[in-house]
């Protein structure tokens, strides 16, 4: 019983450690799409504007 709790929690926190790498690496991603539309939309203001 002992070795199959300890199995358990091993394996709670791997999904734990896993959801945290996720959440961090979704977070930084979707701040690179946001910065990359806001720095795209400033290119596409300044080409109309210069029209």
């Amino acid at each position: 019983m002992k070795n199959g709790s300890a199995q358990i929690i091993a394996f709670i926190l791997i999904l734990v450690f896993a959801a945290g790498i996720a959440f961090a690496s979704t977070k930084a991603v979707g701040n690179t799409v946001s910065s990359g539309v806001i720095h795209t939309n400033d290119l596409v203001n300044n080409v109309l504007n210069s029209k």
